[in-house]
């Protein structure tokens, strides 16, 4: 999981020096996309530990859960970045 943090940290920091919009697209994702993965892999394999005759319930849980969250943060950061409901502009 550090190794997971290390990588989403360095490409989050380094998505904030991007000038153009593509190339900041093209960082985020590379970050969210390697830091969740990372992320996830190591509860799920926590839980094929315990429970080896049951790794489709619990990887199908532990996916659920990262989804659940993911959404539940998105809807709790819009709605506290953009309280007023000011809809976005793309100026380039």
């Amino acid at each position: 999981m550090a190794m997971g943090a290390l990588v989403f940290s360095f490409f989050m920091f380094l998505s904030s020096l991007m000038t153009n919009p593509y190339i900041f697209m093209l960082c985020f994702s590379v970050a969210a996309g390697f830091g969740a993965g990372t992320s996830c892999l190591l509860p799920a394999w926590a839980g094929w530990t315990y429970y080896p005759e049951r790794k489709g319930l619990v990887t199908g849980l532990n996916l659920a859960g990262f989804s659940l969250g993911g959404l539940v943060y998105g809807l709790v950061f819009s709605f506290i970045a953009n309280s007023t409901n000011i809809p976005p502009s793309i100026t380039a």
